[in-house]
């Protein structure tokens, strides 16, 4: 039961991209396109692995030999009814008409003004996070009140750098902002910390395929298969155990999703999940977006829920959306955060921030769910993208008022 069910989602999944995601050869990566690949890496591939009791630590053999086969088919039951939504979803809401934002589109020379403000302010914790890079993947490097600014940061440019690049006509990736959000982002990952350097190179993937109406399969595969050998050798370096023979290499890079995996197989085997859950958990994440400056005291009412298990300081999405939603409500949360994508990226279509939010889609979205919802997709990539536009706006009609006067 369980196989069949586990083959007829790949199907579901397979078939809706060749029909409806592929043209003349070429796949169009979207945020859709993104989540069917997230589901492969943090719930197919790993579950297959953990059955052939390969690339596991002691550990996590452990933990899968204590949850019952009933369980894992109640998962996959449910977990169809995820790829059904996400599917009904996109098929309803792909081709949406909305009328583009009236704010128009930032302005450059704002734009670059709000850089430089940023890198400015953020230098001494640049500084600060010196100690960390070209090192081996070590929190105790991370210099308190530092981390969290420059990460910042980094996001900020990567936002920056879509809404530029997606208004060009043709890629241009010579500029500023994306030559920043490049750099930075490369600097957090010699640090060991990965995630935001696939945050920036599948923001580039994205506004690539809009602008060539798709990928070829073949390129994918090359881009694919690079970021895989790049992947497990700077998960090895950032280990102390750098190898270049390709069992190591392929399980440097299988084991992100195998310690997220990890934390499902917990709470399968410890939870019932509910019907339906309020998100109170999620909820708490607001609190985030405040800045600490302004509520130093914040991270003492952002409480981890106990029912929530981790893995190496991660949580399968599919539980954050067990425990704040139920079974009824993630259908509804994945088949309106599907929709509000496609709303979105057709509202704001001349601002080009679209291709940030789905950097985010394929890691983040999956290992760290609340906080990537809230703080890294809310808060860095719309608000942050909103307030340029205001700001452009007010910029607009006070120069519009001063040419009246004269």
């Amino acid at each position: 039961m369980i196989n069949l069910l586990i083959v007829v989602e790949l199907l579901l999944m397979a078939l809706y991209t060749i029909k409806y995601k592929t043209k003349n050869g070429r796949l169009t990566i979207d945020h859709v396109v993104l989540l069917f690949s997230g589901y492969i890496f943090y719930v197919y591939l790993p579950f297959f692995l953990f059955s052939l009791e390969i690339f596991q630590n002691s550990g996590q053999r452990e933990a899968y030999q204590n949850i019952e086969s009933l369980d894992i088919e109640i998962f996959f039951i449910i977990f169809l009814g995820i790829v059904i939504v996400t599917i009904m979803s996109d098929f309803r809401s792909r081709n949406i008409k909305i009328k583009p934002t009236g704010l128009g589109v930032p302005n450059v020379t704002l734009m670059k003004a709000t850089l430089l403000f940023f890198l400015i302010i953020t230098l001494p914790a640049l500084y600060n996070m010196i100690p960390a890079f070209f090192s081996k993947y070590d929190s105790s490097l991370w210099v308190r009140g530092s981390r969290g600014p420059f990460l910042s940061f980094i996001m900020i440019s990567i936002t920056m750098s879509s809404i530029y690049l997606s208004r060009q006509n043709k890629f241009k990736p010579l500029n500023i902002f994306t030559f920043v959000a490049f750099f930075y982002s490369l600097l957090n990952l010699t640090s060991g910390n990965r995630g935001f350097f696939i945050v920036f190179v599948v923001s580039i993937i994205v506004i690539v395929s809009q602008k060539n109406y798709g990928i070829k399969y073949k390129n994918i595969f090359i881009v694919v298969f690079t970021g895989v050998i790049l992947s497990g050798l700077i998960a090895g370096l950032r280990s102390g155990h750098l190898s270049f023979e390709i069992d190591s290499i392929l399980y440097q890079v299988i084991a992100e999703g195998g310690n997220v995996m990890t934390s499902l197989v917990l709470y399968l085997g410890q939870q019932n999940i509910e019907l339906i859950e309020f998100p109170f958990s999620l909820f708490r994440q607001f609190i985030n977006i405040i800045p600490s400056i302004l509520f130093p005291s914040k991270f003492d009412l952002l409480t981890l829920d106990p029912r929530v298990p981790y893995y190496l300081a991660a949580s399968h999405f599919y539980v954050l959306l067990a425990i704040n939603f139920g079974i009824i409500g993630m259908y509804f949360f994945m088949y309106f955060f599907v929709y509000i994508l496609h709303v979105l990226k057709a509202k704001f279509r001349f601002v080009g921030f679209y291709a940030a939010l789905c950097g985010y889609i394929p890691f983040m979205f999956f290992r760290d769910f609340e906080l990537t919802i809230v703080k890294f997709m809310l808060e860095f990539t719309v608000l942050f993208s909103v307030m340029l536009l205001l700001i452009t706006g007010v910029v607009k009609y006070s120069n519009k008022r001063e040419n009246e006067n004269e």
